[in-house]
């Protein structure tokens, strides 16, 4: 995942994803991104494939840190189906 310098962090900085009030818009500003990454950068496929890698590599991450210990957090309080 992005375990970027604190000083490159600064310069990436604010991040408005809490502006967004839905799926709609959180895909929307995810779109914006990717789209302002591609203008800055070459137009050849392995700048795409860095935006892909990037998208791909961003959920893994959200679903190792944040989805499965909370489907663990229900499985310990709900039960498990299996």
């Amino acid at each position: 995942m992005p375990y970027i310098e604190n000083s490159r962090r600064d310069l990436l900085e604010p991040i408005t994803a809490a502006a967004a009030e839905n799926s709609g818009e959180l895909n929307y500003q995810i779109t914006r991104l990717c789209i302002e990454y591609l203008m800055n950068h070459p137009k050849k496929y392995s700048t795409m494939n860095d935006i892909v890698g990037a998208l791909v590599c961003a959920k893994d991450e959200f679903t190792r840190r944040i989805i499965i210990p909370h489907e663990v957090e229900a499985i310990e309080k709900n039960g498990d189906v299996y």
